[in-house]
């Protein structure tokens, strides 16, 4: 019974040493996913908005990526009002109730184009509205200060009552 617990120990004790000193960090890594390709390189700067050059409403890095990832045009339209309705909800004034609610009209009209327009539901590939919309969000929310100013307005939404927009695509 001793030999066992001493092979057990042993083993879980040589899982848990790494003699690689190359061993990168996660902002590394990071780093050099973004480098390759594999993760879209995001703005981080401390400015809620961010860069818009062509002042579209629409951060430049997230416009970049859906225009690389999304080829269809009618997806791609989606795609982009799906950016510009989250990106105006980062930047309202939380103190203006009807800045608020324009805000969430826009991002329910934006759910209903990319619901006409994504049509893998439950799928698991980038057709999934659902995976389109939650990929926009993660990327426009990409520091803490986004973060925390997308849950400020979510508590300055408390208790408010939006209907479904019947609006869809901007198109």
């Amino acid at each position: 019974m001793n030999k066992i617990t001493v092979l057990i120990l042993l083993s879980l004790a040589l899982v848990g040493c790494n003699d690689s000193d190359d061993e990168l960090s996660p902002k590394d890594r990071i780093a050099g996913l973004e480098v390759t390709g594999e993760l879209p390189t995001l703005d981080r700067s401390d400015d809620i908005a961010g860069p818009d050059i062509n002042n579209n409403g629409i951060r430049d890095d997230i416009e970049k990526y859906i225009e690389i990832t999304y080829q269809e045009p009618k997806q791609r339209t989606a795609a982009m009002q799906t950016a510009k309705a989250i990106q105006m909800g980062m930047v309202v004034d939380i103190a203006d109730k009807d800045a608020i609610r324009r805000a969430h009209v826009a991002i329910g009209e934006a759910i209903n184009c990319t619901f006409i327009h994504f049509t893998d539901f439950g799928g698991a590939t980038r057709n999934n509205p659902s995976i389109m919309f939650d990929e926009i969000e993660a990327m426009t929310k990409n520091t803490k200060k986004r973060l925390l100013t997308s849950l400020a307005v979510d508590k300055a939404s408390d208790g408010m009552v939006i209907s479904l927009p019947d609006g869809a695509c901007d198109e």
